[in-house]
């Protein structure tokens, strides 16, 4: 993740990282994150996991994030 200031910053920094993004408020964040956050919270020696792209771009639409970027 990239933290941008807002939409025009973001956009900057797209065409800087030649990346394509999308844009996610603090509570959309806190929801992606949350799942990984509450394993460590108990488990501090949990085994970091793959990034599957599919769930990754399923989780942010759950989420109400607008993912038109990444879809083909």
């Amino acid at each position: 993740m990239n933290f941008v200031i807002d939409a025009e910053h973001a956009e900057r920094f797209e065409k800087q990282s030649s990346r394509r993004g999308v844009l996610v408020d603090l509570e959309q964040a806190k929801g992606f994150v949350k799942f990984t956050a509450d394993q460590r919270m108990w488990d501090y020696h949990w085994p970091g996991q793959t990034m599957m792209p599919d769930l990754v771009i399923k989780t942010f639409k759950r989420l109400g994030c607008d993912t038109s970027a990444w879809d083909g």
